[in-house]
């Protein structure tokens, strides 16, 4: 008869069970230890999207069709101020009787006005109001724009709502047809999945920031789609602005230039007589001095300005808006007399024969945009021809 096995201590025991509550409890935690980093999730794709899905908005457009019976239609559309301003395109509400925003992130729907539509470049700005603001974006340069870098696509495509898609930036300064037969340019082409729906939406970089507001996508073709340029959409947002007097939302600034060498230190002028006004000091709160518009004076400026519905004139060094005739497109676009144009294009602007030089642009169609100098302050303004 085998001998009894000797039972384990009771020291044993225990340690076999606090052992065993050990690996029940600590297991989750070794195995989550061998997987990759949650932080690693974290793309610069995922922080983007972070910082800029809330301003994205899907757009509804209701029209009576035959028999009044409503159809809608849906888009999408981006929030470019705190006071719920929205930009999308023009063709996304064209013909609607009644516009609402419904905001993906904060929820809620809400009607919405449209402040400005510009066809000519298939965008338009509308006005929506909330207890307690928005959320919105910030538009990059267009300048600032890579070819290669990720861009990102936030939008309602086939109605279907705060959709991400990511692709690159594939070329830039694309032209396009719409079917209505607008031709766009200076577009930014991204290979990023867009579908119906995605008019109006958001094409974003890694830093959060809107490149462009997408427009449409090549049809019968793959990974071909547009976007209209932020410096675009900006113009048209500074002016819908200006026609409700809201505060515009400065841009960020673009990278800082190379300082050019200092200039050699200029002979002190003589002060003025006691009492006599100095006309070349700067306005309170302006960089810049104030034209001298005044007296006599100042070569009309070419006939060539005329038919975009301008006079401007070489006054005391500067090119000083004349008179502006409406409607025209120089109205249209914002420009006021009294306006000191600055540049066109880029362009700096010296004498009114120069202005006059740069708005004709050997027959060019496109956009073009004026930098005005206007009580202290400067605006830059689009001028469609």
């Amino acid at each position: 008869m085998p001998a009894p096995r000797p039972s384990a201590r009771p020291g044993a025991r225990t340690a076999f069970v606090l052992l065993g509550l050990a690996a029940l409890l600590l297991g989750p935690r070794l195995l989550e230890g061998s997987r990759p980093e949650a932080g690693r999730r974290r793309t610069p794709v995922v922080e983007a999207v972070d910082v800029a899905a809330p301003a994205v908005v899907s757009v509804h457009a209701d029209a009576l069709s035959v028999g009044r019976v409503w159809r809608r239609g849906a888009g999408s559309g981006v929030i470019l101020h705190p006071d719920g301003y929205v930009v999308t395109n023009s063709h996304v509400i064209q013909g609607a009787h009644r516009i609402s925003v419904e905001l993906f992130r904060a929820g809620g729907t809400y009607p919405a006005q449209v402040v400005l539509s510009e066809p000519r470049l298939d965008l338009a700005v509308l006005k929506v109001d909330r207890p307690g603001g928005f959320r919105h974006a910030a538009l990059a340069h267009s300048a600032s724009a890579l070819l290669g870098e990720t861009a990102i696509a936030i939008g309602n495509p086939k109605g279907l709502g705060d959709t991400i898609t990511v692709g690159v930036v594939s070329a830039l300064d694309r032209e396009a047809r719409l079917s209505n037969g607008v031709v766009l340019r200076n577009l930014i082409q991204t290979d990023a999945p867009i579908n119906t729906g995605n008019s109006g939406g958001a094409l974003l970089n890694l830093d959060g920031e809107v490149l462009g507001v997408i427009v449409s996508l090549l049809p019968h073709s793959t990974g071909i789609a547009f976007a209209i340029p932020a410096d675009d959409v900006r113009l048209v947002l500074q002016q819908a602005l200006a026609r409700t007097g809201s505060p515009s939302v400065a841009p960020r600034a673009p990278a800082p230039s190379p300082a050019p060498p200092p200039a050699p230190s200029p002979v002190p002028a003589p002060p003025p007589a006691a009492g006599a006004p100095d006309a070349g000091a700067p306005r309170p709160g302006s960089a810049l001095p104030p034209p001298r518009v005044g007296g006599p004076g100042g070569a009309s400026a070419p006939g060539a300005l005329r038919p975009l519905g301008l006079e401007a004139a070489d006054r005391g060094g500067a090119v000083v808006i004349a008179s502006v005739t409406a409607p025209s497109p120089a109205s249209r676009a914002g420009v006021r007399a009294g306006d000191v144009v600055l540049q066109v294009d880029g362009q700096v602007i010296e004498r009114a024969a120069d202005l006059a030089a740069a708005l004709a642009g050997g027959g060019r169609s496109g956009p073009r945009r004026i930098l005005v100098a206007r009580q202290g302050s400067m605006r830059e303004l689009l001028l469609l021809p």
